[in-house]
């Protein structure tokens, strides 16, 4: 799994308003709960996926998202995401991992507030 410098740094990234706004939009193509419905989004239980991420020279790049939980989200909307994480460039000067090397870190879709969330 990742450590807590690596963690912050995908974190960080993940949260910046680009990659947000483009998850925000997979909201709409399925939802949470299986629909489509634009507007609030009723509480869900958040989708759970596992990145992987693999080292290149002070970056990391997600290589795949595959879902561990499915929580409220519908495949639509967690397909969407998935496309979305995948091959994002994420800058980690400070990742003790060699080229080449991969590790896994938990991600979460959440239906409400921020559209994701790392552990």
């Amino acid at each position: 799994m990742a450590d807590r410098v690596t963690r912050k740094a995908v974190r960080k990234a993940l949260l910046a308003a680009s990659v947000q706004s483009r998850l925000a939009r997979c909201t709409k193509v399925g939802g949470f709960g299986g629909t489509s419905a634009i507007g609030r989004v009723p509480r869900a239980a958040p989708a759970s996926l596992l990145l992987e991420l693999e080292a290149r020279g002070g970056e990391l790049r997600v290589v795949d998202a595959n879902v561990r939980e499915w929580g409220g989200a519908s495949e639509a909307m967690v397909s969407c995401a998935r496309t979305v994480l995948r091959s994002q460039v994420i800058p980690a000067p400070k990742t003790r991992l060699s080229a080449g090397e991969r590790m896994q870190m938990h991600f979460r879709l959440n239906p409400r507030g921020d559209a994701v969330a790392s552990r």
